[in-house]
This record gives structure tokens, sequence and C-alpha cells, in this order.
């Protein structure tokens, strides 16, 4: 080998070792200032309590976890936020990914209106949140609300966001509703990249509707299933405008998110607030990580 073809092979890897530090140094040095050096304020006051005189934080040990684990006994409602958190796994594992997927497979066969419906189903997701719960909560209305009027004429009464629980279960659906869009694309995307061949062989074997969907689609798509899952399980934690726009946090519907900002925006209970994000990321983490791991056993990703 020439010299000449060294030194260009040489500033080929120096090249490469430039561009692949540059790509780099943007998350790392994302993650280090948008987690790293804005949370560790947070965790140190999970150890610090407010001293009454001088209003400076001092070493307290456990004393905030012991307060917090203490709260549940003397005040029996306080567990009904973190349930309601909690409750928003299963609607979105259970309701909201299958429901996407089979509207998705319904689009993805070219039904009647097809393209309208995918944008009907989009649609929300362009709309702002505030302007999107206010129609939501109003066509609910009893003065004036169009779905109110339906559901009163078929026998369906009730306060809707009024009352416990048809409250929280409104803003169970309007979730599922809201979400439902960003789902549709996302799968739609994974389906449309499905071999023809393979949905033609299937159908050359007398495959039906159902089958073809649960024996060919689904597994085929299931690492975007897996996805959508997750992302949907990290929203538990964070959920905080719909509830608060569409109820206010009252009749139960009061999630952790709101708990936590409640807390922060006076002032006086940071500590309380950094505690109970922080034990809630700490359990929530090794769950969604186990939910990950568990669905990835059952089928093995495919390549096409």
């Amino acid at each position: 080998m020439s010299a000449k073809s060294v030194i260009q092979k040489k500033k080929m890897k120096t090249g490469t070792k430039i561009f692949i530090i540059v790509m780099l140094a943007y998350p790392i040095l994302h993650f280090l200032l948008t987690w790293v050096l804005v949370n560790i304020r947070s965790v140190l006051l999970v150890f610090q309590k407010s001293d009454f005189f001088t209003g400076e934080y001092v070493w307290a040990g456990t004393l905030n976890i012991r307060m917090l684990f203490n709260s549940f006994k003397t005040d029996p409602k306080a567990y009904i936020k973190f349930l309601n958190s909690f409750l928003y796994m299963p609607v979105t594992c259970l309701i909201s990914v299958p429901l996407a997927t089979f509207c998705s497979y319904c689009l993805f066969k070219k039904m009647p209106l097809a393209s309208f419906f995918r944008v009907i189903f989009f649609l929300p997701n362009v709309i702002p949140v505030v302007a999107l719960t206010i129609a939501f909560r109003l066509s609910f209305d009893p003065g004036t609300g169009v779905m109110y009027e339906l559901l009163r004429a078929i026998g369906v009464q009730s306060k809707f966001f009024g009352a416990s629980p048809s409250a929280q279960i409104m803003v169970f659906i309007y979730c599922i509703w809201a979400g439902l869009g960003y789902d549709v694309i996302l799968l739609s995307g994974a389906m449309g990249r499905i071999p023809d061949s393979v949905l033609e062989s299937a159908r050359l074997d007398g495959v039906g509707f159902f089958r073809e969907f649960f024996t060919f689609v689904v597994p085929m798509i299931w690492p975007t299933l897996i996805t959508l899952n997750i992302l949907g399980m990290t929203t538990v934690l964070t959920l905080y405008l719909q509830p608060y726009l569409l109820t206010g946090g009252k009749f139960y519907t009061s999630t952790i998110a709101m708990y936590v900002f409640n807390l922060a925006q006076t002032g006086k209970n940071l500590e309380t607030a950094a505690t109970t994000g922080l034990l809630c990321s700490l359990v929530w983490m090794p769950i969604v990580l186990g939910v990950r791991k568990f669905m990835s056993k059952f089928f093995r990703d495919v390549d096409y």
C-alpha cells in the first residue's frame, strides 16, 4: 500500500471520528442540561427540609419520604390522585392502542372514505388542547351540548363532568379520542411497510379479514405497538392539562402531575413535590421496562 493511500485512510478515519463526536455532542449536552442539571436540585430536595426560622434548606434524611407515606394514613383520599394516574396505563394499553390498531387496519384495507377518516382521526392533534377540551366539554353541556341531547334521547342521563365517577370516565374518553389520531398515523405507516407479497399469499390461502389482522398484521407491526404502549405509559406521571381543563381536578379527577404542580406552585411544599415525583419515577420506571420486556417476548422483530 502506498504512502498516499495510508494518509487518505487516516484522514477518513479522523473525519469519521470528528463526525461521530459532533453528532453525539448535542444529545449528550442536551441530556446533561435538561435532565441532570435541572433535576439534581429536585433530587437534593427529597433529603432536605426548610428551616422554619431561617428558611434555608437543611439535611433531613428520609423525613420527607416518611411524611409522604404517613399522609396516606392520615388522609384516606390521598391515594386517589395516584390511582387516577395509574389507571391511565390499562386505558392506554387495553383500550386506546388496540382501538387505534383496529382503526388503522380498517383504513389500511382501503375501506370507503378511508382518506377522509384518516384526516378526521388526526384532526384533534392539530387543534390546541385548550380549544379541544373546551369543545369536548361543551358538547356534553346540559344546556347546549349536542352529545348531551343525543345521549338523553337514547335514555342516557348523567352530569358527565359534574359528578364522580362519570367525570373521571369522561377524562379517560377524552384522552382516548384525542390520542387516537396520533396512534393511527404511526400504525398506518407501519402497516404500509408490510410487503404486498405477504398479504397476497395470505389471501391466496383463503385467510379472512380478522385472521389476517391477528396472524399477519399484528405480529409484523409489533415493535410499533410496543413503542406506542411505552409512550402511553410514560404519560401516566405527566398527565396534567387534560383533567385540569376538563374538570379542574374536581370530583376525584386529580392526578400525580396536578398534585406535584399545585405543591410546587405555592413554593411552600417543594420538598413534598420533589419526593412525590422521585418516588413515583422510581416505582414506575421498572414497571415500564418490565412491560416492554414482557411484550418483546410475544413476537420476534421482523425485518422487511
